[in-house]
This record gives structure tokens, sequence and C-alpha cells, in this order.
């Protein structure tokens, strides 16, 4: 699979995941981050370091000379560490997300419980005595 069409699925993973949790407002927006994240750095990689891959891969020293080069590997390793932020960010807003998402799902069982318990019918018999 290539590098497009994983970060296209990663885009569509990341909506599925907000649609998922839209629900648990606290998760909705964390998880909206992310994608955001993911968004920007495929944005990035298009606009940024696809065309410094084809200077220095497909065009090469056959068009440009060695200094023009070296600058576009020098900005191309820069680009990556943008790259990096994004994905710690995006990752660091997808654990957020989904520990929001968790913690609605546990603070809601016990209201769960609570509600089934209190639609039982009590007992018409009386407690027995202690001896």
């Amino acid at each position: 699979m290539t590098r497009p069409a994983r970060g296209f699925l990663s885009w569509v993973g990341g909506l599925a995941a907000v649609v998922l949790s839209w629900q648990v407002k606290p998760a909705r927006w964390w998880m909206l981050l992310s994608v955001i994240m993911v968004v920007a750095d495929g944005l990035v990689s298009m606009l940024f370091l696809w065309p410094r891959n084809e200077i220095m891969f497909v065009e090469g020293a056959a068009v440009h000379s060695a200094e023009v080069l070296r600058k576009t590997a020098q900005d191309f390793q820069s680009l990556h560490w943008l790259r990096l932020a994004f994905n710690a960010a995006s990752a660091a807003f997808a654990f957020v997300g989904f520990v929001s998402f968790d913690r609605q799902r546990i603070l809601a069982q016990p209201l769960r419980q609570t509600a089934s318990l209190e639609s039982q019918p009590v007992p018409d018999s009386p407690a027995p005595a202690l001896a």
C-alpha cells in the first residue's frame, strides 16, 4: 500500500473515531483535535515533502546543483520534525479522547445499575429478626 493510500486511510479512521465518539462531549473535541493533527501532517507532507522528494530523487543531480540538493535535504529533515510534532500531538489527543470516552462509560454504569435496582419490585415480607 502506498504512502498516500495509508495517509487517506488514517484520515478515514480518524473521522470514524470522531463519529463514534460524538455523543460523548469531552471525548468528541479531543478526537477532533487528533484528526486535525493527522490532516495537518498529511497536508504538510503533500505541500512540502512531496516536492522535495521530487527534487532529490526524481530530478536529482541531472537538474539541480549539489548545493540545491543539500539545501533541499536539510529542509526535508527539518520538516520531518514538524511531522513528528503533529503525530505526537495527534497520539496524545487521541489518548485523552479515549480516556474521556471510557471515563464517561464507567461513570454511566452505576446510574444504569441504580435505575435497574429501583425498577425491581420490593418484597412484601418483613426482614427476618435477629436472634
